[in-house]
């Protein structure tokens, strides 16, 4: 049963078309699932909370970026070449954390990897040079996720 919680978030998010309209998301999950050879979602509703969980999905985890992330960097060891380990580990970090969270902006990236704002735009331009990432959206509401090749990876 679809239960509109939000109606002022409801009607933004339809004016800006990121819904087609409403009772159609978890219809559209289970199918795209289904679909796509996954799991089916297993939904929890508690105390009028909704936890959505996605079991057999695997992603990188930000707060393991020495292990995961440093093998997909190595995959693109011609493209980022003379960087040393510190630096390589920092833009692992960046990659995880837009690979949980697509769509961040520099100043969120720098608070979720404890990087300075400046060092994480110096980062992120060596990323986007390199094709590794790219900036979706406006000026003012975009933010960078993972690009096609990566996410192919």
């Amino acid at each position: 049963m679809s239960m509109l919680r939000n109606p002022d978030i409801a009607h933004q998010c339809y004016y800006r078309k990121l819904i087609e309209m409403m009772g159609t998301g978890i219809h559209r999950m289970i199918q795209d699932s289904k679909e796509h050879g996954f799991d089916i979602p297993i939904f929890e509703i508690k105390d009028q909370i909704v936890k959505v969980s996605f079991p057999n999905i695997h992603y990188l985890r930000a707060e393991q970026p020495h292990q995961s992330a440093t093998d997909l960097m190595a995959h693109f060891e011609g493209v980022i070449e003379g960087v040393g380990k510190d630096i390589k580990e920092k833009l692992a970090s960046i990659l995880c954390v837009l690979n949980n969270q697509p769509g961040l902006r520099t100043t969120m990236l720098s608070s979720k990897t404890d990087i300075p704002v400046k060092s994480v735009e110096r980062y992120v331009k060596r990323l986007k040079d390199a094709g590794l990432i790219k900036y979706s959206g406006s000026s003012k509401s975009g933010g960078y996720f993972l690009s096609d090749s990566l996410v192919r990876e």
